[in-house]
C-alpha cells in the first residue's frame, strides 16, 4: 500500500505570502490533508483566532458544568427517587428510557451497567439534561437561565462539530 501526494500552492489571505496544502491518498481509499501557512502574519492571526477559539469552548464547558453542577446540587435527589422502587436492570432501563435519557437496546444497556448508583450519577450530563429538566416538569428560572446560558456558548461547536462530522461521512 503505497501514499501519492500533491502538493499545491495558492495565496495566503493577505495576498503577501502562500499556504502550501498537500493531498495524499493510498490505494485503500484513504486520504490525507496537511495545510501549511508560509506568511507569517497570517500564521500569528491564525494562532490568535486558534487561542480565542479554545479560550470560548474552555467557557462553553464551563458554562455547561454549571448548568449540570446546578441540577445536581437541587434536583439529583429527586431525580435519584425516581429509581428507588426498581427492582432489576431493566426496570432501570425503562424508566431512563421514560426521562429520555436512554437510548441503547436493552441488551447494549446490561454490557456496559455498572451500578444502580454510578448509572445515575453518569446519566445526569449536559446532553442530557434539557430532556430530564422537561420530564421531571422542573419550572426553575435560574436553571434556566443557566441552560440557556451555556447553550448558547456551546451551539456554534456543536454545529461546527455537526458540520464537520457530515462532510466526513459524505466523504469530503
Amino acid at each position: 500500500m503505497s501514499w501519492d501526494y500533491d502538493t499545491t500552492t495558492k495565496p495566503c489571505p493577505c495576498g503577501k505570502g502562500l499556504i502550501e496544502e498537500t493531498y495524499g491518498s493510498n490505494d485503500w481509499g484513504q486520504t490525507s490533508y496537511h495545510r501549511k501557512m508560509l506568511c507569517q502574519e497570517c500564521l500569528e492571526k491564525e494562532n490568535k483566532e486558534k487561542a480565542l477559539k479554545e479560550e470560548r469552548h474552555r467557557i462553553a464547558i464551563k458554562k455547561t458544568e454549571e448548568a449540570v453542577s446546578y441540577f445536581k446540587d437541587k434536583y439529583f435527589k429527586d431525580f435519584k427517587e425516581r429509581f428507588s422502587n426498581t427492582k432489576n436492570k431493566k426496570d432501570i432501563w425503562t424508566i431512563a428510557c421514560d426521562l429520555g435519557v436512554e437510548n441503547s437496546s436493552l441488551s447494549k444497556f446490561y454490557n456496559y451497567f455498572k451500578s444502580k448508583d454510578e448509572y445515575i450519577e453518569e446519566i445526569i450530563r449536559w446532553d442530557n439534561l434539557k430532556k430530564v429538566m422537561k420530564n421531571m416538569g422542573i419550572n426553575d428560572k435560574e436553571l434556566d437561565n443557566l441552560y440557556e446560558d451555556a447553550y448558547n456558548h456551546k451551539k456554534p461547536f456543536d454545529d461546527e462539530f455537526n458540520a464537520w462530522a457530515y462532510r466526513r461521512a459524505k466523504g469530503k
